[in-house]
């Protein structure tokens, strides 16, 4: 696939982008509790059914990083796209920013955005359509 698609072996100790590196520890028990109160959320909640699919993506994803950082001391992140550069001139307190390069990532995180889009896809649609979403009581 040429450039476009690597396989490259990646050990991330931090979080997306490789923010917090070295905070291993300190991530995986924010996960833990992240996990405890998105799992009760999906318990009671009545949320439609592409919004419960969301949550149901980002538990996975989480779980699936929380268990390489229980069991191998950090993230392992192998999936190396070149999508498309990124520049974003300054702007006010926002720096220069330029990305070459798509940062190395795993299914787990696939997994997070795919849930993410899902839950704000669902939430779009649901406030466009004016079914509001309810929790169980």
């Amino acid at each position: 696939m040429g450039d476009f698609f690597k396989l490259t072996y990646v050990e991330n100790t931090g979080a997306a982008f490789g923010q917090f590196a070295g905070q291993n520890e300190k991530l995986f028990i924010i996960t833990v509790v992240f996990l405890i109160f998105l799992g009760i959320a999906i318990f009671y909640s009545k949320s439609n059914k592409w919004e419960l699919a969301g949550f149901l993506c980002i538990f996975a994803g989480a779980i699936g990083n929380a268990a390489d950082r229980l069991f191998k001391g950090h993230v392992i992140d192998f999936l190396d796209f070149d999508f498309f550069d990124i520049h974003l001139k300054s702007f006010g307190f926002i720096e220069e920013f330029d990305m070459m390069r798509w940062p190395v990532f795993n299914f787990a995180d696939s997994y997070i955005c795919i849930g993410v889009g899902l839950v704000i896809l669902s939430n779009f649609l649901v406030n466009k359509l004016g079914t509001p979403i309810t929790i169980k009581e």
